[in-house]
């Protein structure tokens, strides 16, 4: 639709708006000035878009409805106004008009709206299923960070101890820069397919205390498409490296696949697999690590309210060594929760891990069992409506093993404090 052609559309809904906050407010005498407010106001946000075209609608008017919600969306572009652009959608379709109500449809990228039912009733086929992974459009998204984080045992993140009681703990803490990364594309969508790409990043370096700095990164390709109305398969390949004390350390490379299930508009079950390569660097000893990783986890994913996730997951482990005795079995179990605590955009962020890894059995010496675990919990408080964040966190990280091992246990507190940049969906 050309800008002119948009224009006239919009006309008569701005008409038949404003004529619906006229017929009260002439009985009290309200200016015309007043009246063109309180369309403004009402419409301003999604919820009072919606609500005036819905009221549009229930009097028969859904030309002017849906012209409404085209001027909102025209005011408000982004994917944050999903629940807007959907019950356009709807509305177009009622007005029969399947070719631009199935372009609005594939452009709604949250699959937990409640309108979503709405649509299909309206739209048919071409509404029969909301976005997953696989019914989204083109796009990028992300998320970067940096900031400060100190731990109360600087020098346990990244070295064990042996347990001699005699011998105090080197335990110590210290303060690192942090940065990371996370971006996410779909490219060469199609109706039922598109191609998927990702990188990673993750950096810690020491200011003061024990020397903590590593650097990890990775990146992803592959391709993904739809099974049927509620099912999607992504087939891809992942690189890995990591890098301690600015020496690199070991690079993984392998494939992934993934298997998606939408168990209903606000949830979805997911497998995923991954076997990859790993080639540790720097030494011989370093070496003897060489070997597969395999790895196939389960996640359910649910969306019990607009902008609220929680995530629930367990997945097995296998790695394979060189020296037999650095291989194991394992498994771990995690969960995370992103929570809105205000309208503004205030959010609470959790998230925890549990892992345990079994090594291969020596011929001779101490067995070795390792737990690990990892909690964090952060609010996020808005800086404007330009994506960034100032985020506090608090986080606490253990290794336990068995009394056979030898090995002394870890335990450290942090705290961080990051600003946060999301961008896209």
């Amino acid at each position: 639709m050309n800008y002119r052609r948009r224009t006239t559309a919009l006309f008569p809904g701005a008409l038949a708006i404003g004529l619906a906050f006229a017929a009260p407010a002439a009985a009290q005498s309200v200016s015309p000035e007043a009246e063109i407010d309180a369309l403004i106001d009402a419409t301003a946000t999604n919820a009072g878009a919606i609500a005036s075209a819905r009221a549009q609608a229930a009097g028969g008017d859904l030309l002017g409805a849906a012209s409404a919600l085209e001027r909102a969306l025209l005011n408000r572009p982004g994917s944050g106004s999903d629940d807007v652009r959907l019950y356009y959608a709807t509305l177009l379709c009622a007005l029969d008009d399947k070719r631009r109500a199935a372009y609005e449809l594939g452009n709604v990228r949250d699959a937990s709206l409640s309108g979503w039912t709405e649509a299909r009733a309206a739209c048919g086929d071409i509404g029969g299923s909301q976005p997953s992974t696989a019914t989204r459009g083109d796009g990028l998204w992300g998320e970067l960070s940096v900031g400060m984080a100190y731990d109360s045992d600087s020098y346990g993140a990244l070295a064990t101890e042996i347990n001699i009681p005699t011998l105090p703990s080197l335990a110590a803490g210290g303060v690192s820069a942090v940065t990371t990364a996370r971006l996410d594309a779909r490219f060469g969508t199609r109706e039922r397919s598109y191609f998927y790409a990702g990188l990673s990043f993750q950096s810690k370096d020491s200011l003061s205390g024990p020397k903590l700095d590593y650097q990890v990164g990775g990146v992803k390709l592959g391709f993904a498409t739809r099974l049927g109305e509620s099912a999607d398969i992504a087939v891809g390949g992942v690189v890995r490296h990591a890098a301690l004390f600015a020496d690199p350390f070991v690079t993984e490379y392998g494939g992934q696949i993934a298997l998606g299930l939408n168990s209903g508009e606000r949830s979805r079950w997911s497998i995923a697999a991954e076997v990859v390569h790993q080639k540790y660097l720097g030494s011989v000893a370093a070496a003897l690590r060489d070997g597969a990783r395999y790895d196939l986890a389960l996640v359910y994913t649910m969306t019990p309210r607009e902008h609220a996730s929680v995530t629930l997951g367990a997945a097995l482990e296998l790695k394979d060594a060189t020296l037999r005795t650095l291989g194991y079995s394992g498994g771990r179990v995690f969960a995370a929760a992103h929570l809105p605590l205000a309208e503004n955009g205030t959010y609470l962020g959790l998230s925890a891990t549990v892992r345990r890894a079994d090594y291969r059995d020596p011929v001779t010496g101490p067995d070795l069992k390792e737990w690990r675990l990892f909690a964090r919990a952060a609010i996020g408080l808005p800086l404007g409506d330009s994506g960034l964040f100032v985020e506090p966190a608090v986080s606490y990280s253990a290794r336990t093993y068995n009394a056979a091992s030898l090995l002394r246990d870890y335990h450290s507190f942090g705290a961080e404090l990051r600003l946060v940049y999301r961008f896209g969906n």
